[in-house]
């Protein structure tokens, strides 16, 4: 009936969700079936009954010798079925008021084999207190009762648990699909493959990622920092070999108390008393070393977890900015963030749960084969096992096609609400919403198709299985079943409820090994995502012998010089633009303004001033400091910038303007943004400084949000300020307000201005004009404008524009 039970819940998880698993129906199918079954059993003569003999009364019979006989009758046979079928409807009845009064979080699958034992022991102290009063009645009286029994347990809690569960996933995918983000994969589910995919028409050479990086990632899980988590590390493995040797022997004396029970003229109600108090304490202290497993090693796995997500994290600022350009971050971080889980769900499941339950599975081979003497049994518990271990990868790796399809399309819509999101005003704009919801419904349905392929043969799977599992089963008990008849043999009763209690604790991982292996292998390829990510080098990187920038503070008051010298530069994803032997020099404490039509080489200049990239040939300096010898972050923090596009985290103002330097006094944050005249709109709003940003700082206006970054770098106070377009797109009326607060914060520093409207930089010392990666003139705004050159044209066609 376990069978007929798994084939039933795989079929329904196929089944439309209207029609699943109505209760009643599976009451009435449950009690029908069973009936039929047991009554097909005692009509062929072969029940547990007339295995022992039973008289037409019912009575156990003994001839002369006192030893039991076998006889049937057909008042035997009504009288257990109606029995059995009561007292199946009874318990199937009483543990669905269970599981109703209480939540399936006090009594889940996970928890089910405490329900078994606490049915079985019920059982057999039963049967111990019928024996008192009869001792005609035999102990093999109650074991189809229990068998029924784990029947109905398994069915009522497969169908509460898959209930809460599914509504709980409609949960979280409603969440995921409001909020365009993935939800934590749980131990059992079958996570997304998030794998690094280039863009379209780019294919990236990866180097394979060796076992040896795969454990070193894991390095955390089994040697923490500090002592103590070390010593909670090793308490996990004393305690997961406690509950493994409980496994073992605990069966071992509910067989001593049932072969008891079978003979109490021999043995004493004292004994298996005994015995039945042995198998429960011994079990108890298994399951309680199983649950001090979780409890002891959640802090390593937080110390672990933190340990892997900083050094990613910190990886991550790491690496450079082209490769930053060419990913896509929404996958990357999720592939961040299943990769760290991954390897909580690789420790988890293989080291504290697949490895142990191996190692028990081969200690139960060579107690069937040593113990019972019975090579037969061993041999086809191996062989069942391993025929298990092949269809399950087999089949599996048939599955891998529908789950990357699946993935495909998962990151396909996601990546499509992230966008559709972001550009919230271009929708808006052109009056798309219907036909970006469209575009995002589609997308679901293309993912839904894919994943119903993926649910349909996951649950062929988990049917072949139970297949396996139950042959099996049937096997190991028929031929036990034979021994006990044969004479000769030294197999008595209680060895056949050992055997079976066996194989039952071999079945339990057994019947997880699918979803084990399904998720293990995800976790790999997730780990081995994330090692590739560790594996990424940057491209810039300070050299061994490079020291911090030195300069006095009477240097930095009055800014630092900055020298290209001949310097060739290309971007590695386009040879064709960048800088060609470029040379200028711009003296401390002056301006040098750079101007040029788009794809001149104006942001080029900025980016290898921050040393996002390095030059090809020739040389950068800043205060006669060569940018290769020193720290990439003593370079950084002597530069401040205000960009064009000011993008704000979503945070407080405060927060923002403090990230220019996080110790700052609220008496410096006041200095700086007055002199970006942005205090007294601050002081406008309901939660002054505490007033939240919005998202990208959509809460502020152009101006604002401008006034915000000045105020930032003047808290920052660097010796040079770089300032990328940071009015260009303003409007006259902003920029004029906004250019105030720029002329304060390029007092007395060395500043690069990128410009695109001319007229910002009249009064700069310097002004280059660029095209093509070259300089074309070189001077101050009116050296340039009597060249009457490139310059002057440039100049002419804004004066025009504004005047028309």
């Amino acid at each position: 009936m376990a069978f007929v039970c798994k084939y039933n819940s795989q079929w329904h998880q196929i089944m439309p969700f209207r029609i699943h698993r109505p209760i009643s129906l599976y009451l009435l199918l449950t009690l029908v079936t069973d009936s039929v079954v047991v009554s097909v059993l005692y009509s062929m003569n072969k029940s547990w009954q007339d295995l022992f003999g039973t008289d037409d009364d019912g009575k156990l019979n003994s001839n002369s010798n006192g030893t039991k006989t076998k006889t049937s009758g057909l008042a035997t046979v009504v009288n257990d079925v109606v029995l059995l079928t009561y007292l199946k409807g009874f318990l199937v009845v009483l543990l669905v008021s269970v599981l109703i009064l209480f939540p399936t979080r006090y009594i889940t699958a996970k928890y089910q084999d405490f329900v078994y034992w606490v049915t079985l022991f019920v059982g057999v102290l039963l049967a111990c207190k019928v024996t008192l009063f009869d001792a005609a009645v035999d102990i093999a009286s109650y074991i189809p009762i229990v068998a029924l029994g784990f029947t109905a347990v398994e069915f009522v809690l497969l169908w509460k648990t898959y209930g809460e569960s599914k509504k709980a996933q409609d949960n979280e995918r409603s969440k995921k699909l409001a909020a365009g983000v993935d939800v934590v994969i749980e131990v059992g589910e079958n996570p997304g493959n998030d794998e690094f995919e280039p863009e379209e028409g780019e294919e990236e050479k990866k180097t394979p990622v060796s076992l040896f990086q795969l454990l070193t990632l894991l390095k955390p899980y089994f040697w923490p920092k500090g002592y103590l988590n070390k010593l909670r590390c090793f308490l996990t493995w004393v305690f997961v070999i406690i509950s493994r040797i409980a496994n073992l022997y605990a069966p071992i004396f509910i067989g001593n108390a049932v072969a008891k029970l079978s003979d109490p003229t021999t043995y004493t109600l004292r004994e298996v008393y005994i015995d039945i108090v042995l198998f429960c304490m011994i079990t108890l202290l298994g399951k309680y070393s199983g649950e001090l497993v979780r409890v002891v090693y959640l802090r390593v796995k937080q110390v672990a977890y933190v340990e892997v997500a900083e050094k990613t994290f910190r990886h991550l600022h790491s690496l450079s900015l082209e490769w930053h350009l060419k990913k896509k971050m929404g996958s990357i971080l999720r592939s961040l963030d299943r990769g760290i889980n991954a390897a909580n769900t690789v420790v988890q499941l293989v080291f504290l749960r697949l490895l142990p339950s191996i190692g028990e599975c081969i200690a139960v081979f060579v107690i069937f084969y040593t113990t019972f003497d019975l090579p037969l049994l061993s041999a086809t518990v191996l062989l069942s096992t391993v025929l298990y271990i092949v269809v399950t990868v087999q089949v599996t790796l048939w599955r891998k096609k529908f789950r990357v399809e699946t993935n495909k399309h998962d990151n396909q819509y996601h990546d499509k609400a992230s966008d559709s999101i972001i550009n919230y005003e271009t929708v808006k704009y052109f009056t798309a919403e219907d036909f970006e919801v469209r575009r995002y419904v589609d997308s679901i349905e293309q993912y839904q198709v894919f994943s119903k392929c993926t649910e349909g043969t996951l649950s062929l799977l988990n049917m072949t299985q139970q297949t396996i599992i139950q042959m099996t089963l049937f096997s190991c008990l028929y031929i036990v079943a034979t021994e006990i008849f044969d004479a000769d043999a030294n197999v008595s009763i209680g060895d056949f409820v050992t055997v079976q209690v066996y194989i039952m604790n071999l079945f339990a991982p057994l019947s997880f090994l699918g979803s084990i292996y399904n998720t293990v292998i995800q976790s790999i390829v997730d780990m081995t995502n994330l090692s590739e990510l560790l594996g990424e080098s940057p491209d810039v990187v300070d050299g061994s012998d490079a020291k911090p920038m030195r300069y006095r503070n009477s240097e930095a008051q009055k800014g630092l010089s900055i020298s290209f010298n001949e310097v060739w530069f290309s971007y590695p994803s386009n040879p064709t633009s960048g800088l060609k032997n470029l040379s200028f020099d711009v003296p401390a404490g002056t301006t040098t303004a750079i101007v040029g039509h788009t794809g001149a080489g104006k942001s080029t200049i900025s980016r290898l001033l921050f040393r996002f990239y390095d030059p090809v040939e020739g040389a950068i300096f800043i205060g006669n400091q060569n940018v290769a010898d020193i720290t990439q972050l003593s370079l950084r923090q002597a530069i401040g910038v205000v960009p064009q596009d000011t993008v704000l985290f979503n945070d407080t103002i405060q927060y923002n303007i403090l990230y220019g330097r996080r110790d700052a006094s609220m008496e410096e944050i006041e200095d700086a943004c007055r002199a970006a005249q942005i205090l007294d709109f601050i002081h406008s709003l309901p939660e002054g400084f505490d007033s939240m940003v919005g998202e990208r700082g959509l809460k502020l206006s152009g101006g604002e949000k401008q006034r915000v970054a000045i105020a930032r770098c003047l808290l920052k106070n660097p010796p040079i300020v770089l300032l990328d377009e940071a009015t260009s797109a303003l409007d006259t009326r902003t920029e004029k307000s906004v250019q105030e607060a720029l002329n304060n914060l390029t007092t007395s520093r060395t500043t690069v201005v990128i410009a695109h409207r001319l007229s910002t930089i009249r009064d700069a010392d310097q002004i280059l004009v660029l095209d093509k990666g070259e300089i074309l003139e070189k001077g101050s705004h009116d050296q340039l404008l009597s060249l009457n050159g490139e310059y002057a044209q440039m100049w002419a066609a804004q004066r025009s524009k504004n005047d028309a």
